[in-house]
């Protein structure tokens, strides 16, 4: 199994390359930085976004600083599946009696993308759906409130 995940390190290091990314830290973000060059000479340039989607989907930090909330309850926010196509289930918590909950899709750029749900809830675990169906591929952060309380989850929509 450790020489698969070698493997997969070193595609994805080599894809990058392809990319046009120079060596990153082990932390693959602390340059974040993009070769002038294209080292293979394709035939088509690089957009920035492909850039872009390549460094969200496959390198450690976001380049717009979205924070992870990391809890102590890996449980405790569950999006599935993800990535997702036309709809997604969430499981979460709620620890307070009538407690508002409110979920936002954000896109990479901080922008609101769709407010899927607020909805008062008692205490307890819920699973709810959520159609997507009318959002474009991407990557997206998922804000979820509880009160004073807000995690993030990054979820991937393709189409």
């Amino acid at each position: 199994m450790n020489s698969y995940l070698d493997l997969k390190k070193v595609i994805l290091h080599e894809l990058g390359h392809a990319l046009g990314f120079e060596h990153t830290s082990a932390n693959c973000g602390e340059s974040n930085s993009i070769m002038s060059d294209n080292p293979y000479n394709h035939t088509r340039d690089l957009s920035d976004y492909d850039k872009c989607m390549f460094r969200l989907l496959y390198c450690c930090e976001s380049i717009n600083d979205v924070e992870e909330n990391n809890t102590t309850e890996t449980n405790e926010l569950v999006i599935m599946p993800n990535p997702s196509s036309d709809y997604f289930y969430l499981d979460f918590l709620v620890g307070a009696i009538n407690n508002n909950v409110s979920i936002v899709i954000y896109n990479q750029l901080g922008i609101q993308v769709k407010k899927v749900m607020n909805k008062i809830y008692p205490d307890g675990k819920f699973t709810e759906k959520f159609n997507i169906s009318d959002i474009a591929s991407g990557v997206y952060t998922l804000v979820i409130s509880k009160g004073t309380k807000q995690e993030k989850r990054k979820m991937v929509i393709l189409k």
